[in-house]
């Protein structure tokens, strides 16, 4: 199904052991932050590498196999704004507690699910299991006759799930994926189970946990 509009982006910061992290280590009270404030939300969310073609393997004269590598999946952002010390912690930087905020490496495990429409009508959700995030420029101009802006540009890098009982292939449990896909088409679509299978842990917080929330940021 074709899609548009991306409606919404929601993030988390996982533990090592894949457990989403709450409170103030956190993004908020519930762990997840829904970037669906005024001024606040994605322009763009555009996943790519999520399948390569594979390589062809000959023999008599023919293609006898096609292999497949692992998915490079990245994840290119585009907020109209973001919260300013949300977007330092899903990059891992640190508060000097004096107004400053510098890069600390290793960066931290973050999750991220992008809710968009289907044109028929349905939900669209899409979800990288454990990434890495970067905000590779900061670009600055004057303002003129127009409001020369510099949108908040974030690079999103996927990894293999933490918590291995996770986007794991159905049809052989012993693979774990980066990236997955849901519709509300779907007969057993859940979007409360999808919350709690993207970010392990999560339980919602003051409110309906399926629509964003003021509560939730």
């Amino acid at each position: 199904m074709a899609k548009h509009n991306i409606r919404y982006s929601v993030y988390g910061i996982l533990d090592d052991s894949g457990k989403l992290v709450i409170g103030d280590k956190g993004l908020s009270e519930s762990g997840i932050y829904i970037a669906d404030h005024p001024g606040e939300g994605a322009t763009q969310a555009n996943y790519t590498g999520v399948e390569a073609a594979g390589e062809q393997k000959y023999a008599n004269g023919q293609v006898k196999r096609v292999a497949y590598g692992k998915p490079n999946i990245q994840l290119a952002l585009t907020m109209l704004d973001m919260d300013f010390a949300v977007k330092q912690k899903i990059k891992g930087w640190v508060s000097d507690g004096k107004g400053g905020w510098t890069q600390h490496l290793p960066k931290p495990h973050i999750a991220i699910l992008t809710m968009a429409d289907g044109f028929d009508g349905t939900d669209i959700v899409e979800a990288l299991a454990n990434t890495e995030v970067i905000e590779p420029n900061s670009n600055n101009a004057t303002d003129t006759t127009t409001s020369a802006d510099d949108n908040d540009e974030l690079t999103v890098q996927a990894k293999e799930p933490l918590d291995k009982t996770k986007f794991v292939d159905p049809l052989d449990k012993t693979k774990n994926l980066p990236y997955k896909i849901w519709s509300s088409s779907d007969s057993k679509y859940d979007y409360n189970e999808i919350l709690k299978e993207v970010f392990p842990g999560y339980q919602a917080v003051g409110g309906d946990s399926s629509t964003p929330s003021q509560s939730e940021a």
